[in-house]
């Protein structure tokens, strides 16, 4: 486990942590037990272990670092502690990839990382990391692992616009303040935006989402997800496989695309956007579900539907989804007209079918508005653009 302190004021990059350095650059401290040397113009490192080794010229050839203090322009920049480099292994690779195996052996345990004030890029590989971006436009990647990532500072703190991504594992995602971009990677994962407008890509797998406060777009990708946008006026899509999609307050705008969803849109005026079939599915599981839909607040876009407007809403009842389905069609072919949405109860529920071609008794689009009344839908309640 490699524990990373960064101090305010110090922007940690870690691509630009080349310890390979050490075997190179010339020494200003040369111990059994410690090495310092620069990583640059501003910045010194003083590496401490113990059984280091050195070659003829006064660079490390074995021993092993535990520790890594850096100062910049004299004043503390990282701590690096609970380390286990071993320069033997390091010094053995091909010299243009002893970077590259210095930061592999650093940070592929279980590692805690604190940032500071400004803007930091850690990237921990494997294990099962805590990191805490801190203050500042950080930029954070999981890699392998299950890993807890939070953009802010321990306990809350300043927050800036942060970058995170989980990468493989089931991992722990949190924004916190400002317009984050999150995504949770491969695994089912957990991803908290945070206050601000942020952009989440829950990617691969069963994951649970909540943009929490802000404008926040919200993208569900594949796997069976629970995405909530929380206060504001939110964009979810649901993404491929069988979703539940809740747009909590504002005016939202739930998008069940490929999948089978239950669209809960919460307080607010709220836009349900329909996937297209060819025809409507002959199971009624694979139809997705408005649980709360509201008359002349929420709107409905089939998105088979063409043309500048609804012409006409159906309305009829029926004892089944299988008699629903047949119903919409002899109503359609009865009307023969264009864009028209056929409204068809089953006891306490409407099924809507809707088609966007002139004369057809195929209907397109589909779905399931609970506890609603066919007859109360009117053209008003549904949108084309």
């Amino acid at each position: 486990m490699t524990t990373i302190t960064v101090a305010d004021g110090y922007a940690f990059v870690h691509p630009k942590l080349d310890l390979s350095l050490a075997f190179t650059a010339d020494l200003t401290e040369r111990l059994p037990t410690a090495l310092q040397f620069a990583l640059n113009a501003t910045t010194q490192l003083r590496l401490t272990g113990a059984a280091i080794v050195y070659d003829r010229g006064g660079h490390p050839t074995d021993g092993l670092v535990t520790a890594i203090q850096a100062t910049a322009d004299g004043a503390p920049a990282f701590t690096l502690t609970d380390a286990h480099l071993d320069l033997g292994n390091v010094f053995a690779a091909d010299p243009t990839a002893r970077a590259s195996a210095a930061r592999v052996a650093l940070f592929s345990g279980n590692d805690a990382v604190t940032g500071g004030s400004k803007d930091d890029y850690f990237n921990v590989l494997a294990g099962h990391d805590v990191v805490m971006g801190g203050a500042g436009f950080d930029t954070i990647y999981g890699g392998d692992g299950n890993d807890h990532l939070y953009g802010q500072s321990p306990n809350g703190g300043p927050d800036g616009s942060d970058y995170i991504t989980g990468d493989d594992g089931s991992d722990y995602i949190q924004g916190n303040a400002g317009n984050d971009d999150l995504d949770g990677g491969r695994g089912s994962d957990r991803i908290n935006g945070g206050a601000g407008d942020d952009y989440v890509f829950a990617s691969e797998g069963n994951d649970t989402v909540n943009g929490n406060t802000g404008k926040d777009y919200i993208d569900g990708w594949t796997g069976n997800d629970v995405l909530r946008g929380g206060q504001g006026n939110d964009m979810l899509k649901g993404g491929a496989g069988y979703n539940v999609v809740m747009g909590d307050l504002g005016d939202d705008t739930l998008d069940a695309q490929t999948g089978t969803d239950t669209l809960t849109g919460g307080e607010g005026a709220d836009l349900f956007i329909m996937r297209s079939f060819a025809t409507p599915p002959a199971d009624r599981s694979e139809l997705s579900v408005i649980t709360d839909f509201t008359h002349g607040e929420d709107r409905i876009k089939f998105s088979g539907i063409m043309g500048a407007e609804i012409e006409t809403v159906l309305s009829g009842t029926a004892d089944s989804y299988e008699a629903a389905i047949q119903q919409a069609k002899a109503m359609m072919a009865a009307h023969a007209g264009y864009n028209e949405i056929a409204a068809v109860q089953v006891g306490s529920d409407t099924y809507l079918f809707s088609t966007g071609m002139p004369s057809s008794d195929i209907p397109k689009d589909s779905v399931m508005a609970l506890n609603t009344l066919a007859t109360d839908f009117e053209i008003g309640d549904f949108v084309i653009r």
